[in-house]
């Protein structure tokens, strides 16, 4: 959070609406590469869509993702791999990046409390 607000303080907000851009492709490398662009093209937002019946299981998936069923296995690796990413840009733009992650289903707390 003190990272964020510092992003935040020193590159300022946007003021009204923000843009959001989903991103869902089940490898998380090629996530990175439609949210950097997206983020370059004035995106506001990148939400990472989890895969397809994620919202299923009890546990959440441990490390980076290459594979997923219409979106990307939220993991904690993940997260970090986009929040850097999404970091580099905004320094690169001079903009802060927020990042989105779906955490429903029976492991939500868990996934809430990885983002």
């Amino acid at each position: 959070r003190k990272k964020r607000e510092a992003y935040l303080e020193r590159f300022g907000d946007k003021k009204g609406p923000l843009l959001y851009l989903i991103v869902a492709t089940g490898n998380i490398y090629e996530d990175v590469i439609q949210a950097v662009a997206a983020a370059k093209q004035g995106a506001d937002i990148i939400a990472v869509i989890r895969s397809t019946g994620q919202s299923l299981l009890d546990y959440v998936p441990f490390g980076a993702s290459t594979e997923g069923f219409g979106g990307t296995l939220a993991t904690q690796e993940n997260f970090r791999i986009m929040r850097k990413a999404l970091d580099e840009v905004g320094e690169e733009i001079g903009r802060y990046i927020r990042l989105c992650n779906y955490c429903s289903g029976l492991c939500m707390p868990e996934i809430a409390a990885m983002g």
